[in-house]
């Protein structure tokens, strides 16, 4: 009897210590901010480890020579270390989370503008996390936003 009891006590023992050294997928407004956070002091690639593999970043309108949609973490690598090297930051202002869709309104601003006068741009975004990662997100600045920068040279 003292053997099936020492043995229940054990599996139960076992079974916390497995449960409680498990990752938990983070809610997808923790993704959000953290991979935010990692965009912003310039970690491109702890910002990337929140997108899918295969994850579809799309901006709107496009940037100047691009088509505005990147898809798979080395094309997006590409556009967050653009990013980066022109000190862009985003301060979320609201989010909201519906299930797997975020949506997001911040201030977006880069040295580029900074030097020019713009602080920031108002941005809109949207997304769907699954499994606590990007699997897609659309940013979108709106014409009187964008009206803030001059046009770009042709």
């Amino acid at each position: 009897m003292n053997t099936q009891k020492n043995t229940f006590i054990i599996f139960v023992c076992i079974l916390l210590i497995s449960l409680t050294s498990c990752n938990p997928i983070p809610d997808p407004e923790s993704v959000v901010n953290s991979w935010n956070d990692a965009l912003n002091i310039g970690d491109v690639e702890a910002a990337l480890d929140y997108l899918e593999d295969n994850a579809t970043v799309t901006i709107i309108p496009p940037p100047a020579g691009m088509s505005g949609i990147f898809t798979g973490k080395e094309q997006i690598r590409g556009w967050y270390e653009g990013n980066a090297a022109l000190n862009g930051f985003n301060e979320i202002i609201e989010l909201q989370v519906s299930g797997d869709k975020v949506t997001w309104t911040s201030k977006f601003g880069m040295d580029e503008w900074r030097k020019i006068g713009v602080e920031s741009l108002d941005v809109l975004g949207e997304g769907v996390i699954v499994d606590g990662k990007f699997q897609s997100y659309t940013v979108t600045i709106p014409p009187e936003s964008l009206a803030k920068l001059p046009p770009p040279p042709k």
